[in-house]
């Protein structure tokens, strides 16, 4: 090929003029999407504010879809977490790490456990009943500003804890139904809510998907609003991850993603995926249109690390765990041929990492036998003697 038929990207990598022309368009209509949504934040200044923000879309399909999902990762770390945390953790349903500590929340068992850097647990907080300081139903928790905060479902009521201690400090009631949520570093508070029955919420004007309110609970901005009958068909275990200075916001509703502002919760940028076969808006709710298999949707919020976004996608032509650079618009999903490395029950970010959740030892040995990286003699040693244990994917730069 000639060299009047190539591009250059930073960093001296050479592509074709047609991807490079590709890569230029994609940036272009991204910063005018991203632009779409700072002129309707600016131009809704003062007051309660309410969003309707269309959506940058992205082909996702077989037919733009490269192998070679694994080939982010450079390498992969275990981390065997104390062995008698086995007697308290039943599921491990988010990590969030913070100044070398590890925060890891068990909604089953309501409880959130504290490691350090080597997996040795340092606290507890285990508080569930109806006294001062207690919660009835762990739905999530979330860290900022010296504080960790635990979303009591059941009575709609955010528990504040001092981090360090995890001693009883407040209670905020909630002025919305929340699935999940996070706190924002300036005070206030992300809500994100699912419909998953019919009348749930009866006042229409609390009728929305993500809600930010401020430090007291007053409600700050209100985005993508739902019908009185729309109910989601398929559950998420998260509907917010966190990705550094940014939140990520996925629903069943919507195959794609919006970035969230951490500091005050402003709405930064919202991309949809345009899937091969996407279930249709008016059988989201079905239940049925989930369980054939017949279409192409996302199954969990994605999670975040630099520039890349990690969530699965269901039915076999594009399935399994896929990434999406969000830097060059490339899409990728695992190789069939190696196993090596393959993102695998990813559950967080963290930096340049991402975090997985194998769960048992059998998927560790089954992984293993096919050909994914061991661990250490001892780490395996503890692994198959059923120590919980975490997997620590660190990706290239």
């Amino acid at each position: 090929m000639q060299l009047l038929e190539w591009g250059w990207l930073p960093g001296n990598v050479a592509v074709p003029y047609s991807r490079l022309l590709k890569l230029v368009k994609m940036r272009l209509l991204r910063l005018l999407s991203i632009s779409t949504a700072f002129v309707l934040v600016c131009c809704c200044a003062g007051g309660e504010k309410n969003f309707v923000n269309e959506a940058f879309r992205v082909r996702c399909d077989e037919f733009n879809m490269e192998e070679g999902s694994q080939d982010i990762v450079a390498s992969v770390d275990y981390l065997v977490l104390e062995p008698s945390a086995s007697q308290l953790l039943g599921e491990i349903d988010k990590v969030v790490i913070l100044d070398g500590r590890i925060y890891v929340g068990d909604y089953k068992s309501q409880r959130i456990l504290v490691f350090n850097e080597d997996g040795k647990m340092l606290n507890v907080l285990d508080k569930r009943g109806r006294g001062p300081g207690e919660y009835l139903m762990m739905r999530s928790f979330s860290i900022a500003n010296g504080n960790l905060y635990v979303l009591d479902d059941f009575e709609f009521t955010i528990r504040v804890y001092d981090l360090e201690t995890l001693a009883y400090r407040q209670s905020m009631k909630s002025p919305v139904f929340a699935t999940d949520f996070s706190a924002l570093d300036d005070g206030g508070f992300l809500f994100a809510f699912a419909p998953l029955s019919e009348n749930l919420v009866a006042d229409k004007s609390k009728r929305y998907r993500v809600v930010v309110t401020d430090a007291d609970m007053q409600i700050r901005h209100r985005f993508f609003p739902y019908g009185e009958k729309e109910v989601d068909a398929l559950c998420f275990n998260q509907y917010l991850s966190e990705a550094g200075e940014f939140l990520v916001y996925g629903t069943f509703r919507e195959d794609g993603y919006c970035l969230f502002s951490r500091q005050d919760g402003h709405l930064e940028e919202h991309v949809a995926f345009d899937l091969t076969r996407p279930i249709p808006a008016s059988e989201r709710s079905s239940i049925q249109a989930v369980s054939e298999r017949k279409y192409n949707y996302m199954m969990n919020v994605p999670y975040c690390s630099g520039d890349y976004l990690v969530f699965n996608i269901s039915a076999q032509d594009v399935g399994g765990t896929c990434v999406y650079n969000r830097r060059s618009g490339q899409f990728l999903k695992p190789r069939q041929n190696g196993i090596n490395h393959m993102l695998v029950g990813i559950i967080g970010g963290a930096g340049n990492q991402l975090i997985g959740n194998w769960v048992i030892k059998t998927n560790y040995e089954n992984l293993v036998k096919n050909g994914f990286e061991r661990a250490e003699i001892y780490e395996e040693a503890a692994i198959l003697a059923d120590a919980p244990f975490l997997v620590f994917y660190q990706l290239k730069e």
